[in-house]
């Protein structure tokens, strides 16, 4: 397994717990599905659930989307 597979199957654990995800399909899709592949290239701005706030990633590595927040994808809008 690569760290970036563990890095989903850990995201998807989180959300497990986090939203009381009680779908095994649903936990095995998220730990799947790369996200990545639905943004476009990195650093990404995300928006952190917890916390409220706002920054933008360190680089473009994937890993750092596999936690509990949002990608802005369009700032504009």
């Amino acid at each position: 397994m690569t760290d970036l597979d563990f890095a989903r199957h850990y995201y998807a654990e989180e959300l497990r717990a986090v939203a009381n995800l009680r779908s095994e399909a649903l936990v095995k899709a998220f730990a799947k599905v790369p996200r990545e592949h639905f943004l476009g290239p990195g650093p990404w701005q995300v928006f952190s659930v917890n916390s409220e706030s706002d920054w933008t990633t360190k680089a473009a590595d994937p890993r750092e989307l596999y936690h509990n927040l949002l990608v802005v994808i369009d700032a504009e809008r």
